[in-house]
């Protein structure tokens, strides 16, 4: 839609959903930089080679990122 939202249904020709778990660990800076990605992902889709060797399009789920502070400086 023209307000920055898409519609999105689990029918139609491509119905079937995958959900894959990330982890990532690392300096702040680093992980800033993974977040801001996976972020900018919630409304749109990116191409993602999954561990099956596939390339498809995904989507991070509202809300799914949650940092854990190890660290001032260290995050997973």
């Amino acid at each position: 839609f023209d307000d920055g939202y898409k519609q999105v249904s689990g029918v139609g020709i491509n119905s079937v959903a995958e959900t894959w778990n990330l982890t990532s660990k690392g300096p702040l800076a680093d992980m800033q930089k993974v977040r801001d990605f996976l972020t900018s992902h919630c409304a749109s889709s990116f191409y993602w080679k999954n561990p099956w060797g596939e390339n498809k399009m995904y989507r991070v789920k509202a809300d799914s990122v949650t940092p854990n502070f190890v660290t001032g400086q260290y995050v997973e």
